[in-house]
């Protein structure tokens, strides 16, 4: 290749921070354009938590973040053609309204998807025996899955607030600290899974420091960081208690 040509293409390149800071900045944008993505967000967060209540498997666990994802991803692809399809083609034209009506139907196929796992993971003929007998009280679910449940939920959490708000992006500025939050739901966790409170208690240490930091960049101000750490510990203890028993652990 021509290093001639060559040179311009490698100063098009954009550092990993920024490309995933674009990505994030996407599901914002989508989610303040396209209204009926907070029923979306309400629905995942229902499902979400009806897997701690009723402690699902991990595989149900997975199918389920299959189907939420799935979702996700159709409806910004649906979000990003829009947008392309009105810029190419202001005016009415048949073909603008295919391309879009095709992006639509993906949502369509997606949410199908998605109904067809929720139907089968929380409806099933097994689970309905569990919640009539009360067995599945007797199950505990991991960490990890307990984990992964609080941080999408949280992130859904944060995009809602930020977008509420109309400032900041989902990793910077806006009415509450993200790193803050996912700071103290880690630090909250950790304090539930570890016999030794002490060694514990470094975990919100680090935490208050992440939000120290966030302060000290003149990132967010301190009522902010407070109502992250805030949430993220409400989130936490939440999730945990319902999903594996706090009284339990403790």
């Amino acid at each position: 290749m021509d290093p001639q040509h060559d040179t311009p293409l490698r100063g098009l390149e954009k550092p990993t921070r920024d490309s995933f800071r674009h990505a994030t900045d996407g599901i914002v944008y989508a989610f303040r354009t396209q209204r009926h993505l907070a029923h979306y967000f309400v629905a995942i967060t229902v499902a979400l938590v009806a897997a701690a209540v009723l402690r699902i498997s991990p595989i149900e666990l997975l199918f389920v973040f299959s189907a939420i994802m799935f979702v996700l991803v159709a409806e910004m692809v649906n979000t990003s053609l829009e947008a392309i399809v009105d810029i190419v083609s202001p005016e009415y034209s048949p073909l603008a309204r295919a391309a879009k009506d095709s992006a639509a139907a993906a949502v369509l196929v997606a949410c199908c998807y998605a109904v067809a796992v929720m139907l089968v993971v929380f409806f099933g003929s097994q689970r309905i025996r569990e919640v009539l007998s009360g067995s599945f009280l007797t199950r505990e679910v991991g960490l990890v899955e307990l984990g992964l449940i609080s941080f999408v939920v949280l992130v859904l959490v944060i995009i809602v607030f930020k977008e509420r708000a109309g400032r900041g992006t989902l990793l910077h500025g806006g009415a509450v600290s993200g790193h803050a939050s996912l700071s103290f739901l880690l630090a909250t966790l950790l304090w539930f899974a570890s016999e030794d409170k002490a060694w514990a208690l470094v975990g919100f240490v680090l935490a208050a420091l992440v939000a120290q930091s966030r302060v000290e960049g003149r990132i967010h101000s301190v009522r902010e960081v407070v109502y992250g750490a805030v949430a993220g510990v409400s989130l936490a203890a939440a999730i945990y208690a319902i999903g594996a028993g706090v009284r339990a652990a403790l």
